[in-house]
């Protein structure tokens, strides 16, 4: 999908739970129709429909996801509603994908067959993770994981986040996490990977048009505080590059530091597969 210039001017959220009765996110098409009005007034143009995909799903789910899209999309333009939904899935990780991660391609966002959201356990970091890395990696795909700020393994060990990072895995950040919503200690390691610039998106995660809407301009407020204008490409450039499946140059630092402290070493990269070690 190319995007027009005025469209690049507007926000891009890829990660959202807008298409009704499928899992815990929209319950219905009234709530969708919402979620996607909220998300025009906050300066959103497109969003992406990445419903959770587990195992058994793996190699089903696009078809479904595909069709209810295009039945969502044509509500919203009777509705007259600005908002444009595009094909993605939030796919939970499993042992399985390391025999078969090519199945992923079909889940990528937009149907794009480059750009993958993947899922973790909130509360660990699988053992498999950088093998699945690599190998996801290996078929030409870029991993993305989702809210990875979120999960207790890598708040409590945040250079198993950087390894990923390091080994090609690209971050998507939640926007509630950087403006408090899920707490402090979730709050405190957001600002940390953002000022360390290993978040490369920010997205909704929206399940609902209220308690968790499509909304990214407070966020964006906040990323400003911390890292100036480059926070503009965390809801925009970025999102766009991986709507139309384009190369993100992205730089990687070699540890972590608190945000305030200088930053001292950095790899800068083109982002392609790494083909030494997992």
């Amino acid at each position: 999908m190319e995007t027009g210039q005025e469209e690049e001017d507007q926000l891009i959220d890829i990660h959202t739970h807008i298409l009704p009765g499928i899992d815990d996110g929209a319950r219905n098409l009234e709530v969708s129709l919402e979620m996607a009005k909220g998300a025009e007034k906050d300066g959103i143009s497109h969003v992406v429909a990445s419903p959770h995909v587990m195992e058994e799903d793996y190699g089903t789910a696009q078809e479904m996801i595909r069709a209810e899209v295009k039945e969502l999309n044509r509500a919203l333009s009777e509705e007259k509603i600005s908002v444009e939904v595009l094909p993605g899935a939030e796919v939970h990780v499993s042992a399985a994908l390391l025999s078969k991660p090519e199945i992923l391609r079909n889940l990528s966002i937009n149907s794009g067959g480059k750009y993958v959201l993947l899922e973790f356990p909130l509360q660990e970091v699988p053992k498999f993770a950088g093998e699945l890395i690599f190998k996801v990696l290996l078929k030409g795909l870029v991993p993305i994981l989702a809210h990875p700020e979120r999960n207790l393994g890598m708040i409590e060990r945040p250079e198993e986040l950087l390894g990923l990072v390091e080994k090609g895995a690209l971050v998507q950040m939640n926007a509630g996490s950087i403006t408090g919503k899920y707490g402090e200690s979730i709050k405190d390691f957001a600002e940390t990977i953002v000022c360390n610039r290993i978040v490369h998106f920010v997205a909704s995660d929206a399940h609902s048009a209220k308690n968790r809407p499509v909304m990214l301009s407070s966020a964006l407020v906040r990323m400003k505080e911390l890292i100036g204008d480059d926070a503009a490409k965390l809801v925009l450039d970025n999102p766009l590059a991986a709507l139309n499946g384009e190369t993100l140059e992205v730089s990687v630092p070699r540890h972590l530091d608190k945000p305030g402290k200088k930053i001292f070493s950095w790899v800068s990269r083109r982002l392609s597969p790494r083909l030494s070690g997992f």
